[in-house]
């Protein structure tokens, strides 16, 4: 078997990862679903988080329910990134959706970001890289949406807004220090999005997955939020509270997490009491 394999992803990123025939034989799997036309999008999302796959860790408990968890060791595997991109391009199938149709709205260069934004290439690089603009890579050049800039934009400037008096050179992304109960989440918002979040405020770093309703972001300065994972009778509902320095994920099938300083507080797995706590919490 060979040391390295490529995968190029629906949006035209280069996933370079060690295979393995564990990795490879669950993959097949995934593939023989993404090829047939009645194997339908959940089908491949239950085997993707399924126990089967073997770069998902142990699951915590019965949080997640009878899957594999996604961990931030295993968000750090670009093994996953591939298991995200046979999703997507199920996703594509089932809606109907062109790629070439979506790809079509990115077009603005990393350039004319960086100009947009009024930064340097260097940091317009950095928000491609981490995901905070999100982009498609076409004639080897990634573009990113008018969209995705002007929201990027906005974030930066509420954020210069809410620094109080004359505030010094802001340093590098990277040496900025999170407070302690950050979390990172990845939800669908959708009015039936499988894994939707409640919270006070508006999300930081807000970028929109094309053609969905999921978003991905940051959220700070909270004190109570709620998560409710599951569709129909699966749906639960999970009450968080701060907890500064904890690393904590709690994650659901089709690659959405919240991960970081919290504790689940509260807990309803009952699907008619679970979405009657949801529309009676309160976030702060």
């Amino acid at each position: 078997m060979e040391t390295e394999r490529v995968h190029t992803t629906i949006t035209g990123h280069e996933v370079r990862y060690a295979p393995d025939e564990g990795f490879e034989g669950f993959r097949a799997r995934l593939d023989a679903l993404l090829a047939d036309p009645a194997a339908g999008e959940q089908e491949m999302i239950g085997l993707a988080y399924s126990r089967a796959n073997p770069i998902l860790a142990p699951t915590p408990g019965d949080l997640v329910g009878d899957r594999g968890a996604v961990t931030r060791e295993v968000l750090q595997d670009p093994r996953y990134l591939v298991v995200q991109d046979l999703l997507a391009r199920k996703r594509f199938a089932a809606q109907g959706t062109d790629p070439a149709v979506v790809a079509a709205e990115y077009t603005v260069s990393l350039a004319e970001a960086a100009k947009a934004l009024g930064v340097s290439k260097s940091a317009a690089q950095q928000a491609f890289a981490a995901g905070r603009l999100p982009s498609w890579v076409k004639g080897g050049r990634p573009y990113t949406t008018r969209r995705a800039v002007d929201a990027f934009a906005i974030t930066q400037r509420a954020s210069a807004k809410a620094r109080p008096g004359p505030a010094p050179r802001a340093p590098r992304v990277a040496e900025r220090e999170a407070p302690p109960e950050r979390v990172v989440v990845r939800v669908d918002q959708g009015p039936d999005g499988v894994f939707r979040l409640k919270h006070a405020g508006a999300l930081e770093g807000l970028t929109r997955v094309a053609g969905s309703t999921v978003v991905e972001g940051h959220l700070d300065g909270w004190s109570r939020v709620a998560v409710l994972a599951g569709a129909g009778p699966d749906a639960c509902f999970y009450a968080l509270a701060p907890e500064p320095g904890a690393n904590a994920t709690l994650a659901a099938e089709g690659g959405f997490f919240v991960r970081g300083g919290f504790k689940i507080v509260e807990a309803v797995r009952a699907a008619g009491q679970s979405r009657a706590r949801w529309r009676a919490f309160a976030p702060e």
